[in-house]
């Protein structure tokens, strides 16, 4: 089965890893990338400039000459509009189904289902679904059961509900392949080694997420669900991708996207001692002021961390001090 993944702007790691479990099961990948030059949804947006570089008509071909027997795109706020322009674009020359997922086809399902050019939408994580929507087109015929997924089927909308949670343990390496052509990952590796997030930050998504895992069958019915849904790969787990990447790209700086690095001292200060001896490069984390002390803070700076990315956005003066 081919399917083409096609993303904007950035490196995307949530394509890395749905694509990273399909390579694995022997489908065909490919990559059609956007730079969006001047308008990437994520950094720098200028639109007169991004008129006189846009290439919209190659992206399509692009994805048109690969042949895909589905089209799969990462969906947050700031691309919507231009996941909906590329589906519509490619709608007109291929029938083939085209899946939305990410944080903001979760957020509003009905919505993005909606869209004329959207067959499918994956709410939640989506490795698995993917590779039980992939597995059914080989077969022959897509299984609507799909739990994760919603469908469009024949005027009818069909909505499965919500799996368990994966144990992010068992996941391969994120395919970094896909994008080596587009970003360099020479100069910045980017991962994760957590999903979820402890805290229950009211603007944030991970605060959404939270919510919406209560809704997955059989769940007790608790009031606090974020240190369950919070999954922390091991240390070495994280070492073993990091060396085995290094030995392949020779990064120059590693970027740790988690929402919340530092929740757990003890993992981090093995983490981290790991790090400084067998990586030691410099690096950037996210993590929240409640997780800093001296000890990690020190620890920190140590293994190279050369910058801390701390959200402390609040109605609350104190809180703000």
């Amino acid at each position: 089965m081919r399917i083409t993944f096609t993303a904007m702007g950035a490196e995307n790691l949530s394509t890395e890893a749905i694509s990273a479990v399909l390579k694995q099961a022997g489908h065909k990948i490919n990559l059609a990338f956007d730079p969006s030059l001047f308008n990437d949804a994520n950094y720098f947006t200028k639109p007169f400039l991004h008129k006189v570089f846009d290439d919209r008509k190659g992206l399509i071909n692009k994805i048109i000459s690969q042949e895909p027997d589905i089209l799969a795109i990462s969906v947050f706020t700031d691309n919507f509009k231009w996941a909906v322009s590329v589906a519509e674009d490619v709608k007109q020359i291929l029938d083939i189904p085209v899946i939305f997922g990410g944080i903001y086809p979760t957020a509003v399902p009905e919505y993005v289902i909606s869209q004329e050019c959207v067959d499918i939408v994956c709410v939640g994580e989506g490795e698995y679904p993917m590779l039980e929507l992939v597995n059914s087109l080989t077969n022959g015929s897509i299984d609507y059961s799909i739990k994760n997924l919603w469908f469009k089927r024949n005027g009818e909308l069909i909505k499965n509900s919500p799996r368990p949670l994966i144990d992010i343990e068992e996941l391969p390496i994120l395919d970094k392949e896909l994008f080596e052509n587009e970003v360099e990952i020479d100069r910045m590796y980017m991962t994760m080694t957590t999903k979820g997030c402890p805290y229950h930050c009211s603007y944030c998504s991970q605060n959404f997420m939270n919510k919406f895992n209560n809704r997955v069958e059989g769940r007790p019915k608790e009031k606090e669900y974020a240190y369950r849904d919070y999954r922390r790969r091991s240390v070495s787990n994280v070492m073993n991708e990091l060396i085995t990447m290094k030995n392949k790209y020779n990064y120059r700086e590693v970027g740790f996207y988690d929402s919340v690095l530092v929740v757990n001292k003890k993992w981090t200060l093995d983490l981290l001692g790991r790090y400084k001896e067998e990586i030691n490069v410099p690096f950037r984390a996210i993590a929240h002021p409640l997780t800093i002390n001296e000890e990690v803070a020190i620890a920190l700076k140590e293994a190279g961390c050369f910058r801390v990315q701390l959200g402390i956005q609040s109605f609350n003066e104190t809180t703000r001090k």
